[in-house]
């Protein structure tokens, strides 16, 4: 067994991402009066203050880094697009450098705004945006700088070994004009790159797209394809031949979302939940779909995926950045002899549990037993152990292994968290470099194996005795 995320690390990509970049802010307050001088309510700014994230095509990039756990050996990310001369732009960079995110892509077009959009919450719940943007287009200068960057971009990480793929993250403010749009699809096609769009104007502007990601709204307003009338079968049909892509993905709100492929549907429905807010859900799915794009995947299991991460988005308020735990099964170890099952490891099972989505129990067996503990153990054999194991409601899986320590088999098995019980230093946990995360448990005091062994012979002698 393997984490559904080492192969995903061991891959090299780039992604060039090209949109309008944006500065997202988000201040936290109260609302407990209204105004003296007109009737409207007086927002005070909580103590948290304001918090600045990247957003538009740059909460695209800021999702690819964190579905990846930041790791960057594993990828490359590319912002491309035009900002002001201001101090929006500024801190939009300074943000994309703390992240390890390519920013010399982004072009200071000068007369223009760099788009900063500023929600303010109460209690979790959007009540009012301000807004500074400039929509005027790229210039015929700006358009072919664009360009360059992107086949330069391409160009580089291509003869690095790094699979490259495009994203188009189009707010309509500018940065990508008809012509634009066009030269780069037709680029991507002819080195044989995917490239992934979310759309904010006529659909047929990125004919030849390998995928393109209309919501139900957008499909009606800029192809004036009605999805009630004509059924998900048909839409997609007609968005295929409109768009001349491969694959066409329908984002539905409420009703989940439908992949579209060469006369193939498949649909995912969405979870029933809380919808706190939607800012940058779209967004997040773009990411998932083009950072997990050409891996070996299904295409049933990949929508299901972008539904959670979907669903995650919209519980969350502002704009949300993905984990990688966000797209697969956190897998969490742990090991022991579990002899005599008690107290103490009830609650270290049950903890470990909580720190992942799937626990398994590496379990050391008879022979492994007595090396460690002596010629008198273990009391149950291996198989009961592990049984008894398997029929707690927080065990998902239990490996018997030989060896004396477990360091092999943590190997193996890659995990995200490696749990141990008792009073360990980090630097003499066994397996600890295969493991993502090192999570100790302190022993419940007064419950070991050994003591009730112990116990219970000394009850039997008594008992003998009399």
């Amino acid at each position: 067994m393997e984490s559904k995320f080492k192969s995903l690390k061991e891959t090299r990509q780039c992604f060039i991402v090209v949109g309008d970049f944006m500065l997202d802010c988000i201040t936290y307050g109260s609302i407990s009066k209204i105004a003296n001088e007109a009737p409207i309510p007086v927002f005070k700014e909580g103590e948290g203050g304001t918090k600045e994230q990247l957003g538009g095509a740059g909460n695209v990039c800021a999702n690819l880094d964190g579905i990846s756990g930041g790791i960057r050996n594993s990828h490359i990310i590319s912002a491309i697009g035009l900002v002001g001369d201001d101090a929006e732009a500024e801190r939009l960079r300074d943000i994309a450098d703390e992240m390890g995110i390519l920013n010399g892509g982004l072009i200071t077009s000068h007369g223009r705004r760099t788009t900063c959009k500023h929600r303010y919450y109460v209690n979790n719940r959007l009540v009012f945006r301000s807004d500074i943007e400039t929509t005027r287009p790229a210039s015929t200068e700006e358009e072919l700088k664009i360009m360059k960057t992107v086949v330069a971009d391409a160009t580089m990480f291509k003869k690095g070994g790094h699979t490259v793929k495009i994203i188009l993250s189009d707010y309509d403010k500018g940065t990508l004009s008809d012509r634009l749009r066009q030269s780069i699809i037709t680029y991507a096609r002819s080195e044989d790159i995917p490239i992934f769009v979310d759309p904010k104007t006529d659909l047929r502007t990125y004919y030849g797209c390998t995928l393109i990601k209309p919501n139900k709204a957008e499909l009606l307003r800029l192809g004036g394809i009605n999805v009630e009338q004509t059924g998900l079968a048909s839409a997609h049909r007609q968005l295929e031949e409109m768009v001349g892509c491969e694959y066409s993905l329908i984002t539905l709100a409420e009703g989940g979302m439908s992949l579209g492929c060469a006369d193939r549907n498949h649909h995912a429905d969405a979870d029933k939940v809380e919808v706190i807010d939607v800012t940058g859900a779209g967004d997040v799915v773009l990411a998932l779909i083009a950072y997990m794009w050409g891996f070996d995947i299904l295409h049933e299991q990949l929508l299901l995926i972008a539904n959670r991460v979907a669903r995650q988005a919209v519980m969350h308020c502002g704009t949300y950045v993905m984990k990688p735990s966000d797209i697969g099964e956190r897998l969490v170890f742990t090991n022991g002899c579990f002899d005599i099952l008690h107290v103490g490891h009830l609650r270290l099972l049950e903890q470990a549990r909580r720190l992942g989505d799937r626990l398994v129990v590496g379990l050391n067996s008879d022979a492994s037993v007595r090396r460690l503990k002596g010629a008198s153990r273990p009391i149950r054999c291996a198989a009961d152990r592990a049984e008894m194991l398997r029929a707690l409601p927080w065990v998902d899986e239990v490996v018997v292994f030989n060896e004396d320590t477990p360091a092999e088999l943590i190997k193996q098995l890659h995990p995200d968290v490696l749990v141990k019980g008792g009073d360990y230093q980090l630097e003499d946990i066994v397996g600890r470099e295969w493991a993502d995360e090192v999570v100790i448990v302190p022993f419940v005091e007064g419950h070991s194996s050994t003591r009730i062994i112990e116990s219970a012979a000394v009850a039997a002698k008594v008992s003998h005795a009399l």
